[in-house]
């Protein structure tokens, strides 16, 4: 049997693009909580891991700058950036190692 649709009578919709955003928002954060709930150290530690190679992929570039050419890297922004991607990667596998023990205990 096919359904017949009226159109609306009163009011009007409250569906606009915002609650596109939220509901495409809410996909996202259930699929990182489904696949990442027994391991979050992977999610965390992947992500720890790629920031400090890129920071210490910049750090040994400026340190060849620094011996081969005797260049002064001490002013350039690019030492900050690979110092702070660095410490993020750090952090962040850090915080994987924590996830994991808070995942471990929650679930035993």
């Amino acid at each position: 049997e096919v359904v017949t649709h009226h159109p609306r009578i009163h009011g009007q919709s409250k569906y606009g693009i915002s609650r596109t955003f939220r509901v495409v928002l809410d996909l996202v954060f259930m699929y990182f909580f489904m696949r990442y709930r027994t391991r979050p150290g992977h999610f965390f530690g992947g992500i720890g891991i790629v920031l400090g190679a890129v920071g210490s992929l910049v750090l040994a570039y400026l340190l060849c700058l620094k011996l081969l050419l005797g260049q002064d890297i001490g002013t350039r922004p690019m030492l900050f950036t690979g110092f702070f991607l660095l410490i993020a990667g750090v952090q962040m596998v850090t915080s994987g190692v924590l996830a994991e023990l808070l995942a471990r205990v929650y679930h035993e």
